[in-house]
């Protein structure tokens, strides 16, 4: 058995993380009076 490259789960995570962002932004466009959630979610994830 072969040891398995954990790429496809970064890439993963990474796409997830811009798509997060990308709603996040819509929905703050869209008139949201606050941050959105799902972008303090992502930042919280990613560490900003």
């Amino acid at each position: 058995v072969s040891k398995w490259e954990p790429e496809p789960m970064r890439w993963l995570g990474v796409h997830s993380m811009y798509q997060l962002y990308r709603v996040a932004d819509e929905r703050e466009e869209a008139g949201l009076q606050h941050t959105s959630k799902l972008a303090a979610i992502a930042d919280r994830i990613t560490g900003h």
